[in-house]
C-alpha cells in the first residue's frame, strides 16, 4: 500500500507546482520613442538659456536633493535642485541675448526605458554687462531618469576643452 501513496504524492506535488502563474512578461519598450522623448528634454536645456524660462528649469531637472551638476567654473558644483535653481536665477539676471547652438548630439536609452544619457557639443554666445562673450565647443554630458512617466535630468556636466593636451601621452 505504501508504494501506491508515494507515486500519488509525487503526482499531486507536480500538479500543484505546475498550477502556479507564469512570470509576468516585461513590457515592450519602444526605444526609438523613448530616445525621441529624452532628446526633447536635452534640447530644452539650450532653450532654457535662451528663454530664461524658470518653469522650463522646473520641468527638465529633477526637483530633489539628488540632482548633481558641474558647470564650467571651478565654483560651479551644485548638489540639489534648490542650489542649482538659485544660481540659474542669478545667471538669468546677468545674461542678455543668450544663443545656444548644439551639434554632434547623441542620446541613448537603456533597454529598460528608465535611464538615458547624452553628450553634445555646444556653442554659447551671451552678453554680460554690454560685452559679448563666446564659448565654443562646450562639452555637455548628462543622465536622465524617467520619473512619474517623464524624463528628467538628474546629472549634468558642462566643460570647456583646453587647447592641446594637459598631460601628453
Amino acid at each position: 500500500m505504501k508504494s501506491i501513496y508515494r507515486p500519488l504524492l509525487v503526482l499531486v506535488a507536480v500538479l500543484a507546482l505546475s498550477c502556479t502563474a507564469p512570470p509576468e512578461e516585461a513590457p515592450v519598450i519602444d526605444l526609438a520613442a523613448e530616445v525621441a522623448a529624452a532628446t526633447v528634454v536635452v534640447n530644452q536645456f539650450g532653450q532654457m538659456w535662451e528663454s530664461e524660462d524658470m518653469s522650463l528649469v522646473d520641468r527638465i531637472f529633477t526637483q530633489g536633493s539628488d540632482l548633481m551638476v558641474f558647470g564650467t567654473d571651478a565654483a560651479e558644483i551644485w548638489v540639489g535642485f534648490d542650489t542649482f535653481k538659485t544660481s540659474l536665477e542669478d545667471q538669468f539676471v546677468a545674461y542678455e541675448d543668450t544663443e545656444v547652438t548644439t551639434r554632434d548630439q547623441v542620446v541613448s536609452v537603456h533597454p529598460s526605458g528608465e535611464t538615458a544619457w547624452f553628450r553634445e557639443l555646444a556653442d554659447w554666445h551671451v552678453t554680460v554687462e554690454g560685452e559679448r562673450a563666446e564659448v565654443n565647443g562646450l562639452r555637455v554630458t548628462g543622465v536622465l531618469e524617467k520619473r512619474n512617466g517623464a524624463w528628467t535630468i538628474v546629472q549634468m556636466h558642462v566643460s570647456v576643452p583646453v587647447s592641446g593636451q594637459v598631460v601628453a601621452y
